[in-house]
């Protein structure tokens, strides 16, 4: 009797130990299945949609290439419209309501709102912009497009193409205006100059004013709903130069518009790896805002192989160890540093496309 009742208290505590065993081991699995979390502040909608759709469409090809990651990082993408009070609300919601370990923000003035606030919360965030908004923040690491890139690229295309007068129009969306004032006592006898509000469609002046200088080429950084228009109004008025864009010229559908009308054109932007061109274009056909779905892909591979290597994507432990990574991506080879001036942040290059009809 006494044997059994040692024998039934020795199975109960046997039970007891490999219940505990299997709980333990049920919790590091589930740890280890539930996927670490990124949010991303994009514009989904309003007039910067199709930037924020190209990011997205690029992160989905590299879902679909890296199924082995997707199990291990999930991504939940928010609307900022590239309004800087959307930005705010959903750096918030990601955040306090999501609770993701690392917050993405695209462009250039939602960087600059969400830098700040990310630190207050202490959240890290990776932000692609123009300028150091990683200064000073280490919760933040910038992934920067220079102005000052654009700018070298710029003289150099000019020059090479023996341009000797230049002119400007543009208008206060995004880094336009930073980028022409820095632009300006470089651009080779620079004869017009003119900023025009965000609504404006009818040129007709603007290119009057222009025709009466001896221009050559001009710098045009307008909204898309004006790109063609301009163009459209020089034409018809017998106003002939070689347009030079922004981004907004990386739409295939704004650029045929412009081919059909200019014969060719030119535009700043971000350089891309070409072999992933062609595995986007077979995928989705529109290469449309091409440098976005590659900041999309190249998001991705960042978060995934860093997160991979270090365990987490959280707390200033993932910022601080960006300052020794180099990750290859479709946007170039990702070398982070950190330093005084900039905080954590890396550098990618840029070019001058031309296309013809």
């Amino acid at each position: 009797m006494k044997s059994l009742r040692s024998s039934l208290v020795s199975t109960r505590r046997f039970a007891h130990g490999l219940f505990i065993v299997i709980s333990v081991v049920a919790m590091i699995a589930g740890a280890e299945a539930s996927p670490r979390r990124v949010g991303l502040t994009l514009p989904l909608s309003g007039g910067l949609a199709a930037y924020g759709s190209a990011f997205r469409q690029g992160l989905q090809l590299f879902q679909e290439e890296h199924p082995d990651y997707v199990r291990k990082v999930s991504f939940i993408l928010d609307d900022s419209q590239y309004d800087g009070s959307k930005v705010v609300s959903s750096v918030r919601k990601l955040a306090s309501v999501d609770k993701v370990d690392l917050i993405y923000v695209w462009g250039a003035s939602p960087g600059e709102v969400a830098a700040p606030l990310a630190q207050q919360l202490k959240t890290p965030m990776l932000a692609l912009t123009v300028g150091p908004v990683a200064k000073d923040r280490p919760y933040v690491a910038a992934i920067q497009l220079p102005l000052e890139n654009l700018k070298i690229q710029l003289i150099e295309f000019l020059r090479a193409r023996r341009i000797r007068t230049t002119g400007i129009v543009g208008t206060n969306i995004g880094a336009a205006i930073r980028l022409l004032d820095l632009v300006k006592p470089e651009m080779p006898g620079l004869a017009y100059e003119e900023i025009v509000p965000a609504d404006l469609l009818d040129f007709r002046s603007v290119v009057t004013r222009i025709s009466h200088k001896p221009v050559e080429a001009i710098l045009l950084l307008l909204g898309p709903a004006q790109t063609v228009p301009f163009a459209r109004q020089a034409m018809s008025q017998g106003l002939k130069v070689h347009l030079i864009g922004g981004d907004m010229l990386a739409d295939e559908a704004l650029r045929s518009e412009l081919l059909a009308l200019m014969g060719e054109v030119s535009y700043l932007y971000g350089r891309i790896d070409p072999a992933f061109r062609e595995r986007y274009r077979t995928r989705f056909g529109d290469t449309s805002h091409l440098y976005e779905a590659a900041s999309g892909y190249s998001t991705g591979l960042l978060v995934t192989q860093v997160a991979d290597r270090l365990g987490t994507l959280s707390g200033l432990q993932f910022i601080a160890s960006l300052a020794s990574e180099t990750i290859v991506t479709p946007v170039g080879d990702m070398h982070f540093s950190s330093s005084a001036a900039q905080g954590v942040h890396v550098e990618l290059k840029s070019s001058v496309y031309t296309a013809h009809d």
